[in-house]
């Protein structure tokens, strides 16, 4: 009888487990919101970051806007550049940053649940065109008796992240299938470049009213490109200069320059310049512009030292455009 009751004792005791058990499971409380069965069940993550500069010591930009597609989702960055997305559903999304004056970026992101992913960005500067002048020369020759012609281009550009990440400035003419590479003109962001009519598809004159357009490429391959200023006149006039001329011995100063007189219906100056002729090497010695349009003759009190000179007069119309005169030459004696 004995083994009868420490049996039945056994039994009693494991019901009372099963009961105690299948109590404990249908009261458990479902309060974690990273669980499925949970009323409270979330099924987000977050997304937060810093968006930048490209270049060291990587500033932080404000006021770039930071989009998540599928959305709407919409950050603006602080002041150090940061941006912060709190509960967003999990799963993969398209990321756009933009910010004026940069160019946009573009990246994939997943937002994992219950997690806070850390995505860093950075915005490289693009690049733009400050100011631009396309200007026609024509210099009047003895020979050839054609002008050389020449297009002048001036070029200043910016960049966010400076002007020493500029890489390349180019001017094109779409409808000549032309492009031609712009030079460092000195001063941090100048570029230039003087196009010889011979190197051109066409004549200076055919570019009259012609879309053309300026390029800027930075290192980070941001590329900008704009419409150029027009080409507004080429001055087909000749200027002509009259005296001292044909290697004249001239002693001084002052130095007497005669000119025709010039009448066009444009607003115009002019300029003068002197030029020392050594052993076929010439050097600028002189330059005067903005010359009254009424003036047909000048006084020139520079000294010149002993040697062979040429003169010239050109006509310069309110956009730089420009028209030389022929050389006329001087001898400067004792």
């Amino acid at each position: 009888m004995g083994w009868m009751r420490r049996g039945l004792a056994v039994l009693l005791l494991g019901a009372g487990l099963a009961g105690a058990t299948a109590g404990c499971l249908q009261e458990a409380p479902r309060g974690n919101p990273l669980d499925p069965l949970s009323p409270d069940f979330e099924d987000v993550g977050g997304l937060e970051g810093r968006v930048t500069t490209v270049y060291p010591p990587f500033g932080g930009l404000a006021g770039a806007e930071v989009r998540l597609t599928p959305g709407p989702f919409l950050a603006v960055t602080a002041s150090d550049g940061r941006y912060a997305f709190p509960g967003v559903p999990s799963g993969g999304y398209q990321m756009r940053v933009t910010r004026d004056g940069y160019a946009p970026v573009d990246t994939a992101v997943t937002v994992l649940l219950g997690a806070v992913v850390q995505m860093d960005l950075a915005l490289p500067g693009r690049p733009a065109v400050t100011t631009a002048a396309l200007r026609a020369v024509q210099i009047h020759r003895w020979f050839p008796q054609e002008p050389l012609q020449m297009l002048d281009v001036t070029v200043a550009v910016a960049d966010p992240d400076g002007v020493q990440d500029v890489e390349r400035v180019w001017l094109e003419v779409p409808a000549l299938g032309y492009a031609d590479t712009l030079a460092g003109a000195g001063g941090p962001g100048q570029f230039a470049g003087t196009i010889v009519g011979a190197e051109l598809p066409a004549s200076l004159q055919a570019l009259q009213g012609q879309a053309m357009h300026l390029g800027v490429r930075d290192r980070s391959g941001v590329v900008t490109v704009v419409d150029a200023p027009p080409l507004v006149r080429v001055i087909d006039f000749v200027p002509v200069a009259v005296a001292p001329q044909g290697l004249e011995p001239v002693s001084g100063p002052p130095f007497e320059l005669t000119w025709e007189p010039v009448v066009l219906p444009y607003s115009f100056t002019f300029r003068l310049d002197v030029v020392r002729v050594e052993a076929d090497i010439q050097t600028p010695v002189v330059s005067i512009p903005d010359l009254s349009a009424e003036l047909n003759t000048y006084t020139l009190t520079t000294a010149l030292d002993p040697g062979d000179y040429f003169w010239t007069v050109s006509v310069v119309d309110a956009f730089g455009n420009r028209s030389r005169s022929r050389e006329a030459g001087f001898q400067v004696v004792e």
